[in-house]
């Protein structure tokens, strides 16, 4: 059998702020520095949609990025002692702030709650 494989680029939106992702996965992985989560989220891309990503460490503290992204998922701040589980976020939108990396890929720099009327976000419950 051979193999055969197709060289393609790496999909990438043009760097910006005010893209609307949604959440398709976070997954547990590992860093350099320990374990991190990796956050997945589908962008609308000049050619369709895109998958753009970010790593951050599995800290929850209120500066975390973890905490940060919760808290735009859900629309507001997380509390000291709440537990949310990671994977109810799946489907939830938030406004993005993409650039492109050292080897060309698309990542999210800035995160916020989706903007106001955003229907999707809107049909979520909170």
């Amino acid at each position: 059998m051979t193999h055969t494989a197709i060289a393609t680029d790496n999909e990438v939106v043009p760097p910006g702020d005010g893209y609307v992702g949604t959440l398709k996965s976070v997954t547990d992985g590992s860093g350099q520095f320990g374990p991190l989560y990796d956050w997945e989220f589908e962008v609308d891309g000049p050619d369709g949609p895109v998958v753009v990503s970010r790593q951050t460490s599995m800290k929850f503290s209120p500066s975390a990025k973890a905490r940060e992204f919760t808290s735009a998922l859900l629309g507001r701040e997380v509390v000291k002692g709440e537990k949310i589980d990671l994977d109810d976020l799946i489907g939830r939108r938030a406004s993005l702030t993409i650039a492109t990396n050292e080897k060309g890929w698309s990542t999210i720099t800035d995160i916020t709650s989706a903007p106001v009327g955003d229907k999707l976000t809107d049909a979520i419950p909170f």
